[in-house]
């Protein structure tokens, strides 16, 4: 193969195009050939990052920067020899491959065994991004103009709910928020609410007050084997897998039974002991109970599972603030 032409870098955009990456692969592979090697390959990659950064009704900040280099490898006699370097350039792939075929002398005396590759088809793949728009096609303004709506939008949703306020990113296949760190709570003001948001790494985000609590519980529904869809509760937070004590009913359940069976359990001792100062929280909690009875109930066989965790217990009485409905099929 003849010698190519190096390929033209264009100032502000990403250095090569899927062209000119090719071309590089293919000097590297010539080059490595035509020196003996018995085996070479090349990966090219290149990264570029733009940045804003914006507070309250500015914008502060906005940068870019770029990355990109590759990594060769070549087998010669038995043994490989292996380069990378963080520019593309004829020059910087040619020497690559004259040092990793040195590495891979070098080796030898020292290597215990050849390396013998097996012969296999060759196979193409090609990934496309599922994203519609190209970042880098969306101009800054557009950007910043986002940046400062969200910013805009954040500070009335505290407004609106008061401070201080729950942050919680949604993210599509994540169930359960907190584990996967999806959740900032205790947001006293918008700035704190922006930084937040900034380090979900999420584009969706729901803002919720923020509920006082003096016990956490956790309600739901579930479907059990030969039963049915049952009802259950018990103590929430770190309580939930310390202690193990939950209440289960077969639905339908009248409030009477679900107050007697609660009275037995860690969570209804707590309820009714004489330090709990909010006997409020106990009724508003067995409404909920008896408000999943009737979501249960109407749903029927479409539906799986409910998980309320936690429900907040307090001084304003039985509040859910997150929750998971699993369908079923």
């Amino acid at each position: 193969m003849g010698e190519r032409k190096q390929p033209e870098i264009a100032p502000g955009a990403f250095a090569l195009d899927r062209a000119g990456l090719f071309d590089l692969a293919d000097i590297a592979i010539d080059a490595a050939r035509r020196a003996g090697a018995d085996y070479v390959d090349i990966r090219l990659g290149e990264t570029r990052r733009e940045f804003l950064r914006a507070r309250e009704d500015r914008l502060e900040d906005v940068g870019e920067s770029a990355d990109a280099g590759f990594g060769l490898r070549v087998l010669r006699d038995g043994c490989w020899g292996f380069y990378g370097a963080s520019t593309f350039s004829r020059a910087a792939i040619l020497t690559g491959v004259e040092t990793a075929l040195a590495n891979a002398r070098a080796v030898k005396p020292i290597q215990p065994r050849e390396i013998i590759l097996e012969t296999l088809p060759g196979v193409e793949a090609r990934w496309e991004t599922p994203f519609g728009i190209d970042p880098f096609e969306v101009s800054v303004a557009d950007k910043a103009d986002f940046l400062l709506s969200v910013n805009a939008a954040a500070r009335d949703a505290g407004e609106k709910i008061g401070w201080p306020v729950v942050l919680k990113g949604v993210a599509e296949g994540v169930a359960h928020k907190t584990e996967r760190g999806l959740v900032r709570a205790n947001l006293r003001d918008a700035a704190a609410l922006q930084a937040a948001y900034e380090s979900l790494g999420t584009e969706q985000a729901i803002v919720q007050p923020m509920v006082p609590a003096a016990l956490e519980a956790i309600a739901g529904i579930t479907r059990s084997p030969g039963v049915g869809l049952v009802l259950l509760c018990g103590l929430g937070g770190i309580y939930a897998e310390a202690l193990r004590d939950a209440c289960v009913w077969p639905i339908p359940v009248t409030r009477e039974t679900i107050e007697r069976k609660l009275a037995q359990s860690s969570l209804g001792r707590v309820l009714a002991s004489a330090r709990w100062q909010y006997p409020e929280a106990a009724r508003a909690f067995i409404d909920l109970l008896l408000a999943l009875q009737k979501l249960a109930a109407t749903l029927g066989d479409r539906l799986e599972a409910v998980d309320i965790n936690p429900v907040m217990l307090g001084p304003a009485g039985a509040i859910a603030v997150d929750a998971l409905v699993v369908p079923r099929g």
